[in-house]
């Protein structure tokens, strides 16, 4: 049974596998605001049904765009992710389920990731002729480094809950059922003198390195093709 908290943002289109299109990601950005004019200390992220907490990209809705549409559509919902770090409050995912693809770069730009010890990592990017484009990668190699970053981008396997953890992709693995409530555990401990916004102006970079590959491969042979077979 899901507890009642009011500052859960839930992933809701299950006919989508939880996919992030960009009205998805403005309706999160609106949240996110909504709860720092409230001043609260933070907010979570998370599936309303915890078989998959986030498949990535929309692919059905990406097909129809050109290029440019496409590289537009991503570079939205980017930005949309990159200003996570700079919001003056506490951002968890509390991943129970998949987190596939973008999924992965969604949890990626938050401040702290919970898992359920079922839940899966999976950088399937690579899978569809891409690298990360939401500004995953240089996240990726900030948490884990960059052999164990490359060795998941081009194995595209699956990622336990215990590997990511030991590795450093997530921070806490709770039990399923208390999964939202330890991960707003989390956020009432933030106690902290210093204010949240200062501690992440403190921790964070804002790097924008890896935009230029991500837009030379979204619809190029290899992506076009994968794409197409994902659809047969």
């Amino acid at each position: 049974m899901i507890p009642i908290m009011t500052d859960i943002f839930f992933l809701d289109r299950p006919e989508k596998a939880n996919a992030l299109d960009l009205a998805t990601a403005v309706s999160l950005q609106e949240f996110i605001r909504k709860a720092v004019k409230r001043k609260q200390k933070g907010i979570i992220i998370a599936a309303k049904e915890p078989r998959i907490f986030c498949a990535g990209g929309d692919l059905q809705s990406y097909r129809k765009l050109s290029k440019a549409q496409g590289i537009t559509q991503n570079k939205k919902i980017r930005l949309i992710l990159e200003q996570f770090s700079k919001e003056p409050i506490l951002i968890i995912a509390a991943v129970n389920g998949l987190a596939l693809g973008g999924g992965c770069e969604l949890a990626l730009a938050c401040d702290l990731i919970t898992t359920s010890p079922g839940s899966r990592f999976s950088f399937r990017q690579t899978a569809m002729g891409l690298t990360p484009g939401w500004g995953g990668l240089k996240r990726l190699l900030s948490r884990v480094g960059p052999h164990r970053s490359l060795e998941w981008l081009a194995s595209h396997r699956d990622i336990s809950a215990a590997e990511a953890l030991r590795h450093g992709l997530s921070d806490f693995i709770f039990p399923a059922r208390q999964l939202l409530t330890e991960s707003q555990r989390l956020i009432d401990q933030a106690n902290s003198a210093v204010s949240i916004r200062v501690l992440k102006n403190l921790v964070y970079g804002h790097s924008k390195k890896e935009d230029a590959v991500f837009n030379s491969l979204w619809m190029g042979p290899a992506h076009k093709t994968l794409l197409q077979q994902f659809f047969e």
